[in-house]
């Protein structure tokens, strides 16, 4: 999951992660209302893999600016990193309050609504992330599978058709939208296309393999 922070440091840049920390540290004991500085320092102790700093400082920034989006949505990453699945959803509800467009948090949020098994919060979390970016391909395919989920085969097809429009190149897309026409739409030409575009993408499955082959002695 991407993080959402700009204007590092030269040194940063230059994997001189220590300094990085010590000369944020400094700033923040002469000026700790530098939030902005917080946030960053809350990353750099999360990638020197001090979790327990990196959490206390990320609930420091959103305690001081509660609309802050970025470090909500961060600290929901991180929380998710430490297995604490509630408290993370609960980050990324914040920046999407703090923040509706951050479809990347609607996103978080549906990855674990589906895990969960709290299907219809995922639908609507991912088909949230489509009105704000309607070419996300991965919303598209975890509305596919979640719809196959459902019996709802046509459905299924045309989210893992607008995935693959999203990304031509989607080997998963291409596999899974072909089952759905090779076994509950029984539309036997779109399933070879797409099962030929999976082969082609790399896929190999044995069995996709011999009906394409068996196809061709037709």
């Amino acid at each position: 999951m991407s993080r959402h922070l700009s204007g590092w440091p030269t040194f940063w840049d230059a994997g001189e992660q220590a300094k990085a920390i010590t000369t944020y540290e400094r700033a923040l004991a002469l000026r700790p209302g530098l939030t902005e500085a917080r946030q960053h320092l809350a990353y750099l102790y999360e990638q020197a893999g001090r979790l327990d700093d990196a959490e206390a400082a990320y609930q420091q920034v959103v305690q001081e600016r509660p609309g802050q989006a970025d470090a909500w949505f961060n600290l929901g990453v991180l929380l998710e990193r430490r297995n604490n699945m509630s408290a993370a959803r609960q980050a990324y509800e914040a920046a999407v309050r703090a923040r509706p467009a951050l479809w990347e948090a609607q996103f978080a949020l549906g990855v674990l609504a589906k895990a969960e098994g709290r299907t219809q919060d995922a639908i609507s979390a991912f088909q949230a992330v489509l009105q704000h970016h309607p070419a996300e391909p991965e919303a598209w395919f975890n509305l596919g599978v979640l719809a196959v989920q459902q019996q709802r085969y046509r459905d299924a097809a045309e989210a893992f058709e607008a995935a693959i429009r999203a990304r031509p190149d989607f080997l998963q897309a291409h596999y899974n939208v072909a089952m759905c026409y090779e076994f509950y739409l029984h539309d036997t030409p779109k399933a070879l296309g797409h099962y030929r575009r999976y082969v082609a993408l790399g896929g190999n499955d044995a069995r996709v393999r011999q009906l394409l082959q068996a196809t061709k002695q037709e």
